[in-house]
């Protein structure tokens, strides 16, 4: 890949448009059957099992106030990985892979945001946001997740 491109996969959540690195993606699917967990902090939907991994899926309605809905059979399950595990995006709608011009991508500086994006980008259908993952979640919702999944399996004994 040429240094002056950057690799992104474009989905979409309610109305807005939304990227991340195409490096941090490992598969996508079709929406699935979650389990939820208890206590859990509303960013998590709960736990799915992919290939005998249990991974936690990230509620990025809640992370962006979007109205809360149902996972429905029609969306799908984006399996990314961060620097410590791998989780699970909801996705309305998915566009694919764009290759953009490094050049093309502006800073969000100007931006006010709950969720810091750290490019935009403009196409023919509008504005896309490129995210870094690891932002999507606070550390501190990591720990209580961790927290409510050990607490579940020691109740389940």
């Amino acid at each position: 890949m040429d240094a002056g491109l950057e690799e992104i996969f474009c989905f979409g959540i309610g109305d807005i448009r939304l990227a991340i690195p195409l490096s941090a993606v490992v598969k996508i699917i079709r929406a699935v059957e979650v389990t939820p967990v208890p206590n859990a902090p509303k960013i998590f939907h709960g736990l799915i099992n992919f290939h005998g991994k249990i991974l936690p899926v990230i509620n990025l309605r809640h992370r962006f106030n979007l109205v809360q809905t149902n996972i429905l059979p029609e969306q799908v399950f984006l399996i990314t990985k961060t620097s410590d595990r791998q989780i699970v995006l909801v996705a309305d709608t998915v566009e694919g892979v764009v290759i953009s011009k490094k050049e093309s991508i502006f800073p969000t500086d100007f931006l006010n945001q709950s969720v810091e994006a750290y490019g935009v980008f403009l196409t023919p259908d509008g504005i896309v946001f490129i995210y870094d993952i690891e932002k999507f979640f606070e550390v501190e919702d990591i720990i209580e997740f961790d927290k409510s999944i050990e607490i579940e399996k020691n109740q389940s004994l």
